[in-house]
């Protein structure tokens, strides 16, 4: 009698814990000591969020390049120069990163007629007009921004570290920033024509808005079950998306397109980095 009542209690303790997943406790990851930590390297994705399987993470109006951008403007997060996440990016070169620069030319209001010639102008003058020695006043530019449209930043990179955890056993993905870039192929939004990154943010503080203030808007949208929609912060520590790694921590600090001077080769050396990582995992303590 008593091990069916200890079963009750447990199933209904553990009824209690999904539940209070469904209604939206957040995934915490807790870090690795030092003590603990066996192997470490520092990986980079780029996330092209326009792919099927991140389009959950840029449904509309719920953009996530659209919500870090918004939250800029509102002060709630701040912008960094690189993904390093050290020195701040100030806000007018922000505004300036994501919009595009637009010049136009005013003209005085002075001159005109034939003054505009000069008296002496055709080999003699109109009674007592004379030449003006003044300069013509310096044409004036000033500068416009358009603001680029926040859904065409629709790639992301992330700098993660991995860690296997020498306590459980277990290859640990933390991610560390996340990047916002402007792709290359719109020549009305980026005239330069190449990709740029934009914006660098440190993981922690986009994982505290979107599980804070904008916990409302920050969501990732279940196409299949809308009952269960999750958080984006919960959606990256889930890992709910696909971002092919472009660069693995080495000396000469080189990206996989560094590497190698065919795409395809890029391609699948991407891929051999991956299948690296997980080999090293499974394979470890069989040596």
């Amino acid at each position: 009698m008593n091990r069916i009542s200890y079963a009750i209690v447990f199933i209904l303790l553990a009824s209690g814990a999904l539940m209070a997943q469904d209604k939206g406790q957040p995934i915490i990851k807790s870090e690795v000591i030092d003590a603990h930590i066996m192997f470490e390297r520092q990986v980079w994705r780029r996330m092209d969020l326009k792919e099927r399987q991140n389009r959950p993470l840029n449904s509309k109006n719920a953009e996530l390049s659209r919500l870090l951008i918004d939250a800029v403007r509102e002060g709630l997060i701040k912008p960094y120069r690189s993904d390093s996440c050290i020195n701040l990016l100030a806000d007018d070169e922000f505004e300036a990163a994501v919009s595009i620069e637009r010049q136009q030319d005013a003209f005085g209001g002075g001159g005109g007629g034939f003054d505009s010639f000069g008296g002496g102008g055709f080999g003699g003058g109109f009674g007592d007009t004379q030449t003006s020695t003044e300069p013509a006043p310096e044409q004036e530019t000033t500068k416009e921004y358009d603001p680029i449209p926040p859904d065409l930043f629709s790639v992301a990179y992330l700098r993660e570290d991995v860690i296997f955890d020498r306590n459980r056993s277990r290859m640990l993905w933390y991610i560390r920033a996340i990047s916002i870039a402007l792709p290359a192929g719109d020549l009305t939004w980026n005239p330069a024509g190449f990709e740029k990154k934009v914006a660098h943010f440190k993981y922690q503080d986009v994982v505290d808005l979107f599980r804070g203030p904008y916990a409302e808007k920050a969501i990732w949208f279940n196409n299949q079950n809308q009952a269960q929609h999750r958080n984006i912060a919960d959606a990256f520590e889930l890992r709910l998306f696909r971002a092919p790694i472009v660069k693995v921590s080495n000396a000469q600090n080189l990206d996989v397109r560094q590497l190698t001077t065919e795409v395809f080769d890029a391609v699948l050396l991407s891929q051999e980095l991956e299948n690296n990582l997980m080999e090293y995992e499974s394979e470890l303590w069989e040596y």
